[in-house]
């Protein structure tokens, strides 16, 4: 979960997004020639562009592939481009990102308990750290209107200082210049700190959407996607630290609302409607972005991935 704050003005809605994507999904081709290629092309991949490739520190998308009746995600740098450590190929089943992505979400997103489990993920050192950003942050927002009272004091001055030599004036007009760089510089470094603050957890985020055990493997394709579209879902795999894969979400509140109608229409189609109807609704006091392998060793096991 993110800051509540917005950085700027949202250039589409929520649901104009999620359709562009639907649609763009629908429309895409490769330019490969080949019957192979144009046949693969016309496959939909159910995380295309959710899953990053993390070995090494390589950072790149991976790319979805068929073979022998199975689907999987391949990250193949190409010679002399792959960071110092990473394999030719790295790769990891759909079926098993869908079986981990189906427990991070029952686990983490629709269970009871979602509060006091996110909540654990977030440790007391990013609290503090969290705690001192918001304190620097806090000053550095009332520099601003603490210069401008002394700019205006030094203006003052002026209207009742008799300076016939004229010395008065150059040096509040010195001083005032001064003033003017001291916000500019203020304002800069505010923006700066705001750009680079880690996320900030905001509480009840979570309690619009249902509290339900349903499998999301059991949630047809067309409707999966689109939650995942709306949750903003990324799995970071790391195939060298026994097929770890890191699970995240973000949720915002300018677009909670299609996220929860999103949830409703996959969620319903598991169990033929009951599943809402079912489903109990409780605030959440705390929600951060978190893996299906929790972010602290207390809160579970790591999941391997094969």
């Amino acid at each position: 979960m993110w800051s509540p704050e917005r950085t700027h003005e949202a250039l589409v809605s929520m649901d104009m997004y999620l359709e562009a994507q639907r649609v763009s999904r629908a429309r895409r081709t490769s330019p490969d020639s080949t019957a192979e290629k144009r046949k693969d092309a016309n496959r939909t991949y159910l995380f295309r562009s959710c899953v990053k490739c993390t070995v090494a520190g390589c950072g790149r998308r991976m790319f979805g592939k068929a073979r022998k009746g199975l689907v999987y995600y391949r990250c193949q740098p190409k010679p002399g481009y792959a960071p110092e450590g990473h394999p030719p190929t790295v790769s990891v089943r759909e079926d098993a990102l869908l079986e981990a992505c189906s427990r991070f979400f029952a686990d983490y997103v629709f269970c009871a308990d979602r509060g006091a489990r996110l909540a654990g993920i977030v440790s007391e050192a990013e609290r503090a750290a969290l705690k001192e950003v918001r304190e620097q942050e806090a000053r550095l927002v009332s520099a601003p209107a603490d210069m401008e009272a002394r700019s205006e004091l030094l203006v003052r001055s002026l209207e009742d200082a008799d300076d016939p030599a004229g010395e008065l004036t150059r040096r509040v007009h010195a001083r005032l210049d001064g003033l003017a760089q001291e916000r500019r510089d203020k304002e800069a470094e505010l923006a700066a700190v705001r750009e680079a603050r880690p996320p900030i957890p905001d509480e009840g985020l979570l309690g619009v959407l249902p509290v339900t055990s349903a499998d999301l493997a059991r949630v047809p394709e067309g409707l999966l996607r689109p939650l995942f579209d709306a949750f903003r879902l990324e799995a970071l795999v790391d195939k060298t630290r026994g097929g770890r894969a890191d699970v995240s979400v973000t949720l915002l509140p300018e677009t909670v609302d299609s996220v929860q109608a999103v949830a409703g229409r996959a969620l319903t189609s598991v169990d033929s409607g009951s599943a809402l109807d079912r489903a109990e609704f409780s605030p959440v006091c705390l929600a951060a972005p978190a893996g299906f392998e929790p972010a602290t060793p207390a809160l579970g096991e790591p999941c391997s991935v094969p």
